[in-house]
């Protein structure tokens, strides 16, 4: 253990001994061993991934829901909706907790209030 209180990786070590008594010492070695200790976890990859996958995805529900309405089945139109408003509810969430509207409503604002290179306001 350190002088901060870490032992391995960067948990605490009051939670590897929450680890070790709830789950047992192989849990706790496994995870202190995990790419996510190991700081390895391939961002670029997985956000390659994502910028994929989640288009796609959104996609094919919002083409599921057309189809849908075209043969007046109200069920899976409703279902389509509540997933596509379940995941837009969850991003918005997700943003405002993690600070990025905060972020967004500055970096928005000093666009708005500073203008364009021709020194013109955008609104």
């Amino acid at each position: 253990m350190n002088r901060d209180g870490f032992s391995s990786g960067c948990l605490p070590a009051a939670m590897h001994s929450l680890l070790i008594q709830e789950f047992g010492i192989r849990t706790e070695m496994a995870y202190a061993d995990s790419m996510q200790m190991r700081g390895e976890v391939p961002h670029k990859a997985l956000r390659n991934i994502d910028n994929i996958v989640l288009p796609v995805a959104l996609g094919i529900i919002i083409s599921l829901a057309v189809v849908f309405a075209r043969r007046k089945n109200r069920e899976n139109v409703s279902l389509a909706v509540f997933i596509l408003l379940g995941v837009l509810c969850n991003t918005a969430i997700c943003a405002g907790l993690s600070g990025v509207l905060t972020a967004i409503r500055r970096e928005s604002a000093g666009l708005c209030f500073c203008g364009n290179s021709a020194g013109h306001p955008f609104f």
